[in-house]
């Protein structure tokens, strides 16, 4: 329900060709909050060797059975565990898909770009996109429809409070007698680009590209010299 993967995939290797991301130096990226493989299945497409990272076995399986002949490894772990960043880095890091508005609060965001710096080798460059939820007011209640097909309806609610957001999901589908329906729900941190571009720059990163799509904040980085 949250659109087509190969159209998404496209937009993803689009994304990247536009940055100029190509496979160097060791060939390896990292995909944290990985998923189905959004991001991870260009990136592998394109000649990187890649680590998809996500602490679901579920998507981490479903990932694996579309990335059959390409080179791509899955691992189920923490993105915030200090143990996952030894090792040599990654010529490429991505965290995209919302993963950092999941996280637990703005000190967790926080701490983990301190690791990346602290991880990451001089010129390696680490892309970014998540919905910045910080035109919201507290307080404030929008609903909308997020997909609508002729059997399925996926709508959203988004509760505004003081630093998170929660989100309720809805979910009806047609089994031919009658709409079923299920909800859940579950917090997502506002981040301000503005605090992004400040943890970032604190952490030795330098920004190198910034825009939006279909809002979402993407924005890349190079790790300093």
């Amino acid at each position: 329900m949250m659109g087509d993967a190969g159209q998404k995939e496209a937009e993803a290797e689009e994304l990247f060709r536009s940055w100029g991301i190509l496979p160097a130096e060791n060939r390896t990226a990292w995909d944290l909050g990985a998923g189905s493989g959004i991001q991870s299945l260009p990136l592998a497409r394109s000649g990187f060797r890649v680590l998809s990272v996500d602490l679901s076995s579920k998507l981490l399986n479903e990932l694996s059975s579309r990335s059959v002949g390409l080179d791509l490894e899955t691992k189920k772990a923490d993105i915030t565990d200090p143990s996952l960043y030894e090792g040599k880095c990654p010529d490429f890091l991505v965290c995209m898909g919302d993963t950092l508005t999941h996280l637990e609060s703005e000190s967790a965001v926080r701490k983990l770009f301190r690791l990346w710096g602290s991880f990451l080798e001089s010129g390696t460059r680490l892309a970014l996109g998540y919905r910045d939820l910080s035109r919201g007011k507290t307080g404030e209640k929008v609903g909308f429809p997020v997909r609508v097909e002729r059997n399925r309806i996926f709508s959203c609610i988004l509760s505004f409070e003081k630093d998170k957001v929660l989100v309720t999901d809805l979910y009806h589908e047609w089994d031919g007698n009658l709409w079923n329906f299920s909800t859940s729900s579950y917090f997502k941190l506002i981040l301000p680009e503005a605090k992004i571009l400040e943890w970032a720059g604190e952490s030795g990163f330098s920004l190198l590209q910034q825009g939006e799509s279909k809002g979402i904040s993407l924005i890349l980085f190079s790790r300093k010299g």
